[in-house]
């Protein structure tokens, strides 16, 4: 059996968690006090953007924000990327 070269294995990918705007609208913008409306707490201004390719870091948004994110908004999808 060949003995394993250096670079032979398969490389490691580091995955993150984010929150990806998915709707048609050039720019979404969740206010804090929109955010309030729904009952999050605590989670100020988020922009899904050009700028950004429509996607947020998980850790900007706390764990309300997340879970409003996942179950209720059709229009944002948490997921992972890599």
């Amino acid at each position: 059996m060949a003995k394993a070269q250096e670079g032979d294995s398969p490389k490691a990918t580091t995955t993150q968690k984010v929150v990806k705007y998915v709707g048609t609208a050039d720019q979404r913008v969740i206010e804090a006090k929109d955010w309030k409306s729904v009952g999050v707490e605590d989670q100020g201004k988020v922009v899904w953007d050009q700028k950004n390719k429509f996607t947020v870091p998980a850790s900007e948004l706390n764990e309300g924000a997340l879970r409003y994110a996942d179950e209720d908004d059709s229009g944002l999808v948490v997921t992972e990327q890599g």
